[in-house]
């Protein structure tokens, strides 16, 4: 369950952002970090290599995830996304309702379920 590949990872809550980022940086992918969606696409357009994944909380401050997920799109046309939030996936409502289809991950989450989703999407052939 261990991968090289590049995971933009966006997590407001900091403490939670440190653990995901530990974790994957342990299995072996490099994490770019951001909280903040601004923060995000600014990494996102400096980064001179490919982004594989973008992780990234649903309820973000100033843009939801699925927002900033349309926003990096142009960007980064083969980056796929994984999505987490506290919230079942059928009850966000005002956090920003999912396209049907968009992977998705409750928190709160164990490591091995984490990491064997990352590898599904990443290993998963283009759509």
């Amino acid at each position: 369950m261990s991968g090289t590949e590049t995971i933009l990872l966006v997590e407001d809550e900091e403490a939670l952002r440190e653990v995901v980022r530990d974790v994957l940086e342990g299995a072996g992918y490099k994490v770019l970090d951001a909280s903040q969606p601004e923060e995000a696409l600014a990494n996102a357009k400096a980064y001179p290599s490919p982004i594989h994944l973008l992780v990234s909380d649903v309820a973000l401050p100033r843009m939801s995830g699925p927002d900033l997920a349309a926003s990096l799109a142009p960007l980064r046309p083969q980056m796929r996304v994984l999505f987490m939030s506290g919230y079942a996936a059928d009850s966000m409502g005002q956090h920003g309702a999912l396209e049907p289809g968009a992977h998705f991950i409750q928190k709160p989450f164990s490591t091995d379920d984490l990491l064997r989703l990352l590898r599904s999407i990443l290993d998963a052939p283009p759509s």
